[in-house]
């Protein structure tokens, strides 16, 4: 009898989730899709997974080079595919019939076509920041790979025509081509601008850049304060896991059924900015701290 009561009362529980729905599968299932494993997009999916209160899958192209991605988030019929960085929006656009949106994304065409949130702060108001904080700052470089930030720095060019600030470019393909890169900007720029160009974010790329930018003496400038303990002396930026939580916002807003506009949601007004004082230090580089606590903080140890 004990026996029977038990499973009676697990059927009753069963019949009550069917008929007013259970939390569990009301939640909802998506799909986070990023580009490449990096630290500032392993932060972000944690923000989304915090937030969104779904079932999560976290896939990361480029660990199986032969995976059909589109193909593979079909078969695990998401509700919603959250693409994160540049990489994997490209690789989703493609995807039919199931809803899509971005983040971490601050170069693509395609940002105006679907709901997203930009992550970024490579915009007038980080240059605005950057050059208030670093005021001796008259030329700055930017290392990129056209097939990643093309869009971007194109954009950024026009960002820096708005300004008595000079724009130099080198373009590379790969870790190898950092160091030269760098060097060809000795003497010609102030500042070492880091961009979330996905070929200079590799590891080896970092570490080439950091390396030859301090062999040369050039500071830099990057989007995550994650970067100054590896040699950065400033960071403009959105902290990724803030980002990932807007994203998870989103994304629960739309599995809830109440839609989001097309377009970026851009978080670049959230913009703080991280100074490596020992790093300026060594560098001889003077630094003004706008005495605004509002965004303007020290790095821990710094």
């Amino acid at each position: 009898m004990i026996v029977g009561g038990a499973i009676k009362r697990v059927l009753i529980i069963i019949l009550l989730g069917l008929l007013f729905g259970s939390p569990a599968l009301a939640a909802g299932r998506v799909v986070v899709i990023q580009g490449v494993r990096i630290a500032p997009y392993e932060d972000t999916v944690n923000g989304i997974e915090a937030s969104c209160n779904a079932r999560v899958k976290r896939i990361v192209m480029g660990e199986n080079v032969h995976l059909d991605y589109v193909r593979e988030v079909k078969n695990i019929k998401p509700d919603l595919v959250v693409a994160v960085g540049p990489t994997a929006l490209s690789a989703m656009l493609k995807l039919r019939n199931i809803p899509v949106i971005y983040t971490m994304v601050v170069n693509a065409d395609s940002m105006d076509k679907l709901p997203g949130i930009s992550g970024g702060a490579v915009d007038d108001g980080a240059l605005e920041r950057l050059v208030d904080t670093v005021p001796h700052v008259k030329h700055i470089g930017v290392l990129y790979d056209p097939d990643e930030s093309g869009a971007l720095v194109g954009r950024l060019a026009g960002v820096f025509d708005k300004r008595d600030v000079g724009f130099v470019t080198e373009t590379v393909s790969g870790a190898d081509d950092i160091p030269e890169g760098v060097r060809r900007l000795k003497g010609k720029v102030d500042l070492l601008w880091m961009i979330p160009d996905a070929t200079v974010m590799e590891e080896d790329a970092l570490g080439a850049l950091f390396k030859s930018a301090l062999d040369h003496e050039i500071p830099v400038a990057t989007f995550s304060n994650r970067y100054l303990s590896m040699g950065a002396m400033i960071s403009l930026g959105i902290r990724p896991y803030e980002v990932g939580k807007r994203t998870g916002r989103l994304a629960r807003r739309i599995l809830d059924g109440k839609g989001a506009s097309v377009g970026t949601v851009d978080s670049s007004g959230e913009v703080m900015v991280f100074l490596n004082r020992r790093m300026a230090r060594k560098l001889g580089v003077r630094v003004n701290e706008l005495n605004d606590s509002r965004y303007v903080k020290i790095a821990q140890g710094n």
